[in-house]
């Protein structure tokens, strides 16, 4: 009897110890370590280790238990095409725009899951206020007579011509001397140069309110990442950790007007 108990215990402690590995070898098979792209952003993006959006990731990383995130940090065009050239796994921020009916016509994937809203903003000069209803007239008849900046990699997600930014700074700069029209961009992020830069003379006026959304790359990997991310912002929002990360990141459009500022 004794002999037949310790056999017994032999085969459970076998069966157990293949089960454990059995399930360590499934784990680790299936487990990614992902590679996060993120646009360089004054405030919201300055280190890898220093941001609003580098927080939404580093919460994302928490949720994804069966692998990690690493961050790194590139210029807005540079950031977005290394995930169209399948350098880095996502990229951080992109705009889905309204504009592009047929997303299979993009160069990449966008995940499925949003983080969350963004307004864009028209920031044109005081002596020519431009506002949504004159670009979308401008852009109906055509011959657009504007100069129009935006982030580089972003010039197709409007209805009108758009060129790349060198620094979103420069471009106010540009405004505010009247060597371009405007600047479209996020609120936040232009907000925060007017006042740093002091610009008195820049007019502000709502565009859009876009979706905000993370994009990996066009093939099966990028569908596996849209998984992963897209089921950890699902863990995100029901925690409402979300909602407090992007607060942080991008609220509704604010009125107000720098030429009415004390500056």
């Amino acid at each position: 009897m004794n002999m037949n108990i310790k056999r017994m215990l032999k085969i459970i402690i076998t069966l157990s110890l293949l089960l454990f590995f059995l399930l360590f070898s499934f784990t680790q098979a299936n487990s990614k370590d992902l590679v996060a792209s993120i646009a360089q952003l004054p405030g919201l993006a300055d280190t890898p280790d220093k941001g609003a959006f580098i927080d939404l990731v580093k919460a994302i990383d928490d949720v994804y238990t069966e692998g990690s995130i690493k961050i790194e940090l590139y210029p807005m065009a540079r950031s977005i095409n290394n995930v169209i050239e399948g350098k880095k796994d996502f990229h951080i921020p992109m705009l889905k725009s309204s504009v592009i009916k047929d997303k299979s016509t993009l160069p990449y994937h966008i995940v499925t899951e949003k983080m969350g809203v963004v307004s864009i903003v028209i920031y044109s000069s005081v002596d020519k206020k431009l506002t949504r209803k004159m670009l979308d007239k401008a852009a109906k008849e055509g011959n657009f007579p504007y100069k129009i900046e935006s982030a580089g990699g972003m010039e197709n997600l409007f209805p009108f011509p758009i060129s790349a930014t060198q620094g979103l700074d420069q471009s106010l700069k540009k405004v505010s001397s009247k060597r371009i029209d405007a600047l479209l961009w996020a609120q936040e992020e232009g907000d925060m140069i007017v006042k740093n830069l002091k610009l008195g003379d820049i007019y502000r006026s709502p565009y859009e309110d876009i979706d905000d959304v993370i994009i990996s790359t066009k093939n099966s990997s990028g569908e596996e990442v849209d998984k992963i991310l897209s089921a950890a912002i699902k863990k995100l929002k029901r925690s409402g950790r979300l909602k407090d990360l992007y607060l942080k990141i991008h609220v509704p459009y604010k009125e107000w007007q720098p030429s009415k500022m004390s500056w």
